[in-house]
This record gives C-alpha cells, structure tokens and sequence, in this order.
C-alpha cells in the first residue's frame, strides 16, 4: 500500500491551525478578565464542535447513500438470477417446439 502525501494533510493543518490557536489565546488570558477570557475560548470551541458533528453527519449520509445504492444494485442481480431458469425454460421450451415441427415436416 503506498502511503500518499496529502491523505492527512487537511487534519494536520486543522490541527496545527487550531492548537496554535489556542496557544495565542492562553497567552491572552493573563492580561484578560477571566469571564471574557473563558467565553472568547469557548465560543470558537463550541462552533468547532458543532462543525465537526455536521462533518459526521455528512458523512454518515453518504456512507448511507452508498450501502441504498449497493443494496439496490444487488437486489438487481438477485432479480436477474431468479428470473434466469424461467428464460432458459421457456427458451428450451422452444427449441424443443421447434424440433419437433422440424421433425413433423420432415416425415410427411
């Protein structure tokens, strides 16, 4: 399995981005009144939070689009196979009908 470049790279940023973040507002919060301190820090958390749980739920939504779609393309195959011995009968059926017509001709 080769192992790209960019498959972490989002989340790492996102990462730095937010612990470098809060690193600049814990240095703010000696000069800062503690109530405006905790609500500056807890607003941004809280919206991150409330992206991160709309991310799962994005993605749950796809992963479901995903299985509907997988379950309809099977249900599909399944549908094709059950209706395949009904064909190669009626097929057979035929074949035989025509045989025997052949047959019929050919004796008179």
């Amino acid at each position: 399995m080769k192992i790209r470049f960019d498959q972490g790279l989002a989340l790492g940023v996102l990462i730095g981005l937010l612990i470098s973040i809060l690193l600049f507002w814990m240095l703010q919060v000696w000069t800062l009144n503690v109530t405006e301190t905790f609500f500056q820090l807890v607003t941004p958390l809280v919206s991150i939070l409330a992206a991160l749980l709309a991310l799962s739920g994005i993605r749950s939504q796809v992963q479901s689009n995903f299985e509907i779609a997988e379950n309809t393309r099977k249900a599909k195959l399944d549908a094709a196979n059950a209706t395949l011995p009904i064909v190669l009968s009626n097929i057979c059926r035929v074949a035989e009908n025509r045989i025997e017509a052949i047959i019929n001709r050919q004796m008179r």
